[in-house]
């Protein structure tokens, strides 16, 4: 930005490429931090991430002198922290938030669900071969890449949704909102075993799908269209797995 606070136009070059060693990776990482996030891209019109903030920033404090005397608050009031306690817990404090909602719950499990779908996406990526061809759609490792991106939208999605819940149902957690908890699924081990690797995926995928339903009789409708969306994708992901699992068997040794 400048002195003016006036945010520049441009976004940086994206730079993507394919690293052979050690060393090619830390230069690449050096070429991406010297890029930086202002560095603007005169080809373009977008304003980079960096100008972005800077804009919302310079905004900001133009209207501090407003929000400050009340009335208006510029941020929601989202959980600090946000978890799903264990059936029968009361746990609180400071820096953490129990969601309790019925809704916000059923988000929360859904969400805890898809989060360990991605761990688990990124983990088998590194045991599949990474040849030209095995980059296709089709191929096992274009699969799993293709799936592990669209559970970033997925959770990007669903924790929109949480954060116009209300975190529960009590006066104060009432008038405060859910947030995405990110809980930890209690293993990240992989299964041993191409096909129990897959196995394992598909048990996921099955296990999201008594969440939507709980969620489509319990949220909004205007929700719906995405669960629609979601458990569609679930089927067709689902078929591709099972293709695969198929493969697996009629190519193991008899």
């Amino acid at each position: 930005g400048n002195a003016e606070g006036v945010a520049p136009a441009g976004t940086p070059d994206l730079l993507v490429r394919a690293v052979a060693s050690r060393d090619e990776a830390v230069d690449l990482l050096t070429m991406i931090a010297e890029q930086g996030e202002a560095n603007p891209d005169p080809s373009t019109t977008s304003p980079s991430h960096f100008a972005r903030f800077l804009k919302v920033f310079c905004e900001m404090q133009e209207l501090e002198p407003i929000w400050k005397k009340g009335g208006w608050t510029p941020w929601r009031d989202v959980a600090v922290n946000p978890y799903i306690p264990a059936t029968g817990s009361t746990s609180r404090g400071k820096n953490h938030d129990a969601i309790t909602h019925p809704e916000a719950v059923a988000w929360g499990h859904l969400f805890n669900v898809r989060y360990r779908m991605v761990l688990t996406y990124l983990t088998h990526s590194f045991d599949l071969a990474s040849g030209l061809n095995e980059s296709a759609p089709w191929s096992p490792r274009g699969t799993i890449i293709n799936a592990t991106f669209g559970e970033m939208y997925n959770l990007r999605a669903i924790a929109t949704f949480m954060m116009q819940t209300p975190l529960g149902k009590k006066t104060r957690d009432a008038e405060k909102f859910a947030g995405p908890p990110f809980q930890m699924p209690y293993t990240l081990n992989r299964p041993m075993g191409e096909a129990n690797r897959w196995r394992l995926h598909r048990n996921l995928l099955l296990a999201s799908e008594p969440l939507v339903t709980e969620l489509l009789a319990a949220s909004d409708p205007s929700r719906h269209r995405y669960l629609y969306s979601l458990r569609e994708a679930d089927g067709a992901l689902l078929g591709v797995i099972d293709r695969i699992l198929t493969g697996l068997s009629n190519s193991a040794p008899r």
